[in-house]
């Protein structure tokens, strides 16, 4: 993966994305306590977003359509990687999934 240090526009939409996704109501049980025995996976989804957090709470990857970026927290900071996508994308995401969160709330 090719880490980079996350811009605050960048790390605002990561929030935006988790805040509306990881909720009970959206959570996918698992069907496996570990993978390769190591590493827990839990997943939410809501419409076309996956959230899945990995490595003890230390990694997020978002997959939505034509994003997707992991998140990670290492050295010190907020780190992340676009598997596909980039940045633009990712904000235009949180962006369309806040506006469908408010539209969830009327």
């Amino acid at each position: 993966m090719n880490w980079q240090t996350a811009s605050p526009a960048a790390l605002a939409a990561v929030q935006k994305i988790i805040d509306a996704v990881r909720k009970d109501t959206n959570y996918v049980p698992r069907e496996h306590k570990t993978i390769g025995g190591m590493w827990t996976v839990d997943t939410w989804k809501l419409d076309c977003v996956t959230l899945q957090l990995m490595d003890e709470g230390y990694t997020n990857v978002i997959i939505a359509g034509s994003v997707t970026v992991a998140m990670r927290y290492a050295g010190g900071q907020n780190e992340l990687s676009f598997e596909h996508g980039a940045e633009p994308a990712l904000i235009e995401l949180a962006r369309i999934v806040e506006i469908n969160e408010k539209a969830r709330r009327q």
